[in-house]
């Protein structure tokens, strides 16, 4: 099968996941921020929801428009919980009882197997990202604009299980000291997961509206694509889209500083305050990035999906009766098998992406689901394992390229087992002359 042909199915499949990964973003609606000791914000002490003020003494914050949803998805829930009943937070509203359909054993549970889950994820999404790099960057494959985006994507998101990964590494070797009492950690939230990891996030959303754009356009007007800047030079393109993300994301990494307190024992403490820039500022970055990192490239995405299914369908009924002058079974064996792996994988990216989107959702439409309602647990419950699942989707890419397309295949195991492909391509050969001979033997 024509690798330039299965890539307009294999984008198909891989522009869904953004969709999906955009409202798990969203869902953190709660702010991972607790004002103490005279502005101190401790990110992992619990807070109040969205839009509601946190006094202390004089000082009245509203964090409202916060860019704060980063580092909840960044950090995880588990430090939400694990320092939660060690804090006393001055909020404008009483915490209920906790009960909920989750109860609290069942979630420490939880934690601790996602907990030991999450770096060997992370690891196979590692591999896994290598592996398509290794097969993009064939002599072959590499002459299709396409196949170097893809690259840039693996690559972006090898960075982002590494940047998101560094800051698990303080909690496991101290515990939960190392959510106050070390530098590394906090640190890491600030500038790791709050600013890389958001803009990598931004930037995958950005390159995958390109990788659909190209794809129309080489459906659509493929004598015209081949003029453009976007096919001629897609190194320099992705260059110039992460210049461009990580610079206008800066705000992020300037939002908050580290800052140090000593406590009755003589024991240094570490927290995170909001720095003095001027918070309506600081907001309008946030709005003006989700709108151009985050909406436009997903309804560029939607856009050019709908586009792009149209001219898929066409192109397949114009190649169908083509076949059926020619009689070609195998181009339709391959098409209908096609079919199958886009429907198999599919199904597999939305259960994997379900849970996050659907928390939110319940999250906004019922007032007693939240973290400060009696389903807390069950509202982190969803929120962690959706997470864990938002990573899982990852690395499914290597699964479904290696379903939908026979010259990924090939390519990869021309790769990693050059003896076994040499031999097949030598067997295939083989029965091809074989094949021919007996042809002209009858014909004669």
């Amino acid at each position: 099968m024509d690798f330039s042909s299965e890539q307009n199915s294999i984008m198909f499949l891989l522009l869904l996941i953004p969709i999906y990964m955009v409202a798990a973003q969203e869902t953190s609606e709660i702010l991972d921020a607790t004002d103490l000791d005279g502005g101190v914000m401790n990110i992992t002490d619990p807070v109040t929801d969205s839009g509601q003020q946190i006094t202390n003494g004089n000082a009245t914050m509203n964090w409202e428009n916060l860019e704060t949803e980063e580092i909840i998805s960044a950090m995880g829930n588990e430090e939400f919980h694990n320092r939660t009943n060690d804090s006393v937070v001055n909020t404008t509203s009483k915490m209920p009882a906790i009960g909920g359909f989750i109860s609290k054993e069942i979630y420490d549970q939880a934690i601790q197997i996602t907990q030991n889950i999450w770096l060997p994820v992370c690891c196979i999404g590692l591999v896994t990202n290598i592996l398509n790099i290794v097969v993009f960057l064939d002599r072959e494959m590499r002459k299709s604009a396409t196949s170097l985006y893809l690259v840039g994507i693996s690559l972006l998101q090898i960075t982002y299980f590494i940047v998101t990964s560094i800051r698990r590494i303080p909690p496991l070797i101290y515990g939960e000291y190392a959510y106050t009492k070390t530098k590394f950690y906090l640190l890491s939230v600030i500038y790791l997961s709050n600013y890389f990891g958001a803009a990598l996030t931004r930037t995958v959303y950005c390159l995958v509206m390109l990788v659909a754009f190209e794809r129309m356009m080489a459906i659509l007007f493929p004598m015209k694509l081949a003029k453009t800047r976007l096919v001629k030079s897609p190194i320099i393109c992705m260059i110039c889209l992460i210049i461009v993300s990580m610079t206008f994301h800066v705000y992020l990494a300037l939002s908050f500083y580290l800052s140090e307190t000593i406590g009755e024992d003589g024991i240094v403490k570490y927290g995170m305050i909001r720095t003095d820039f001027d918070p309506v500022v600081i907001n309008r970055f946030s709005m003006a990035a989700k709108i151009i990192f985050v909406y436009i490239p997903i309804i560029g995405l939607f856009v050019f999906n709908v586009v792009l299914c149209v001219a898929l369908k066409r192109s397949f009924k114009t190649r169908k009766s083509l076949q059926e002058s020619r009689s070609d079974r195998n181009q339709e064996k391959r098409e209908r098998q096609t079919t199958i792996a886009i429907l198999v994988t599919t199904c597999i990216f939305f259960v994997l992406s379900l849970p996050m989107p659907i928390n939110s959702i319940v999250v906004n439409l019922v007032p007693e689901y939240n973290y400060f309602n009696e389903n807390r647990y069950t509202f982190l419950f969803v929120q962690e394992v959706g997470s864990l699942l938002s990573i899982v989707s990852y690395c499914v890419d290597f699964v479904t390229y290696l379903i939908i397309s026979s010259r990924y295949r090939l390519t990869l195991m021309k790769k990693c087992l050059p003896c076994r492909y040499h031999l097949k391509s030598k067997i295939h050969s083989t029965n091809t002359q074989v094949s021919g001979k007996s042809l002209s033997t009858g014909s004669g």
